[in-house]
């Protein structure tokens, strides 16, 4: 469980019609995981509202170059 202020230590503006794009890592100890939460943003009027983020699958880099064969 993560819990911080921004992305990758951003708190960027996003204005209608703007896109905002970032990579990240989590080191992991299984050869896979999964990973589901979402974001917390808010308007410039100061709204807050939750956007989720579907849960997705991680692996090691190796694992997937595997099981695709």
């Amino acid at each position: 469980e993560v819990h911080g202020n921004g992305v990758v230590s951003q708190q960027p503006i996003i204005m209608p019609g703007e896109q905002f794009r970032y990579s990240s890592f989590s080191l992991l100890n299984t050869q896979t995981g999964r990973m589901r939460g979402y974001f917390e943003m808010q308007t410039l009027s100061r709204e807050v509202f939750m956007v989720p983020i579907a849960e997705f699958t991680l692996a090691q880099p190796i694992r997937l170059a595997v099981s695709n064969g």
